[in-house]
Parts: C-alpha cells; sequence; structure tokens
C-alpha cells in the first residue's frame, strides 16, 4: 500500500517531466529542420514554405506533448487530493488523538502509569521524610539530652 501511495505521488511529476522532455526534443528536431531548411534554401518560394511545414509539425508535436501531460498531470493531482490515504490517515490520528486527550483521559484520570510512577515517588519521599525526622529526633535528643541533663543538675547545684 506504502509504494502505491508514493506511486500515485510521483506520477503526476512523472508526466510533467516527459511533457518537457517530449518539449525539448521537438523543439531540438525543429531548430534541426530549420537548420536544414536555411542552408538548403532555393529560388523557388513553393519548396520554402513545403520545407517549412516539417520545422512547424515537430514543433506542434513539442507543445501537443506538454499540453497532454500538464493536463494529466493536474488531473492526477486533484484525484490524489481527493482520494488521498496519506491525509486520510491523518485525519483518524487527529481525530483519535482528540478522543483519548478530551473524553478517555478524564475518566481515567490518576490512573496512566505515569500519574502510578509519581504517586510511588510521593509516597517514597513521604517515607523518606519520616524516617528521617524519627532519626535527627532521636540523634539530637540522645546527643542533646544528656547535655541537657547536665546543665540541669548543674543548674540545680547551684541554686
Amino acid at each position: 500500500m506504502k509504494k502505491w501511495d508514493y506511486f500515485c505521488r510521483i506520477f503526476p511529476n512523472l508526466l510533467l517531466a516527459f511533457g518537457l522532455f517530449g518539449t525539448f526534443l521537438g523543439i531540438t528536431r525543429n531548430l534541426y529542420s530549420l537548420n536544414e531548411t536555411i542552408s538548403n534554401i532555393g529560388v523557388e518560394a513553393d519548396n520554402f514554405i513545403d520545407q517549412f511545414q516539417i520545422p512547424l509539425q515537430n514543433m506542434g508535436i513539442a507543445f501537443i506533448s506538454s499540453l497532454i501531460a500538464l493536463a494529466c498531470s493536474s488531473l492526477l493531482t486533484l484525484i490524489n487530493l481527493r482520494c488521498n490515504t496519506t491525509s486520510a490517515k491523518y485525519a483518524l490520528i487527529s481525530s483519535l488523538e482528540d478522543y483519548l486527550d478530551n473524553i478517555l483521559q478524564p475518566t481515567i484520570e490518576g490512573k496512566t502509569r505515569l500519574d502510578k510512577a509519581i504517586n510511588r515517588m510521593v509516597d517514597q519521599q513521604n517515607e523518606f521524610l519520616t524516617r528521617f525526622h524519627e532519626n535527627v529526633t532521636q540523634a539530637v535528643k540522645s546527643s542533646l539530652g544528656s547535655v541537657a541533663r547536665s546543665n540541669c543538675r548543674r543548674k540545680q547545684r547551684s541554686d
């Protein structure tokens, strides 16, 4: 399917290229024929007109091939715009994203993997802070408690 989409996108450009190729081929043949005609010009005017018809026919082939290729390319470009599977795919993805973001997500708020991971991190942080507070309190009480008791005893003796 992907190759078909690629071909449909490239084919109009190929037609334009073939049309231009036909134009340049016809113009080249025309210039060659004109060169031959001018170099072989005789006195007879009737022969001159007959010799000029061949380059004009070549010029007609060149421009007709370009016009046909341009028309076909334009038609295929319009068909690709109308029946393009890529734009249909993007429209479907956009609709799906809109549904997921605006309709489904609010109904499952807090239940995504990211929300669960954040909640776990918050719980771990709270547990760490609680243990840290308890350990610091015990360390301060044990180290400063003996100092405070000895100061209280000194104060009682001095009174």
